[in-house]
């Protein structure tokens, strides 16, 4: 069996030890979630679409953005297809926070955003220390301290 000589060997562990934690990084990295993992509990965070338009007759909202957002903080996003900025979502809002406990955060963008603090305001203090997050977008005015 061939002896490796000193100078290769200086060169070989070295390039190893860089595959070898390339390939680590690549395997943690892979596994990634920036924003946090899964909640095993089924968790969901409400999706508010924002006021419509000739285009968006539903509400403006970039649905697989906001979708892939809830399900990085680890909850099953669910976009209610209603726009916002009308009664009717804030309706179908409660009843859908009142009537599946697993209802954990909401999610509201622009007239959404509005209608969160809307939703907010009619809740119960069980029903509100139940959603644990409270993400608005869009909606200038809008602060921290509109979800106490």
């Amino acid at each position: 069996m061939p002896r490796i000589k000193a100078p290769v060997a200086r060169a070989v562990i070295p390039l190893a030890l860089l595959l070898t934690a390339a390939i680590a990084v690549a395997v943690v990295v892979a596994g990634y979630a920036p924003f946090g993992g899964p909640r095993a509990s089924g968790e969901v965070m409400l999706i508010l679409r924002g006021i419509a338009n000739s285009e968006h007759p539903r509400g403006q909202l970039d649905d697989e953005s906001a979708l892939e957002y809830a399900r990085r903080l680890g909850y099953r996003g669910e976009v209610l297809d209603v726009a916002g900025g009308s009664s009717a979502q804030v309706t179908m809002a409660l009843d859908r926070i009142r009537g599946d406990e697993k209802v954990t955060a909401l999610y509201g963008f622009s007239g959404g955003g509005y209608n969160a603090k809307r939703i907010w305001s009619e809740l119960d203090a069980d029903e509100q220390a139940r959603i644990g997050k409270v993400v608005v977008i869009g909606s200038p005015g809008m602060d921290k301290d509109d979800f106490p």
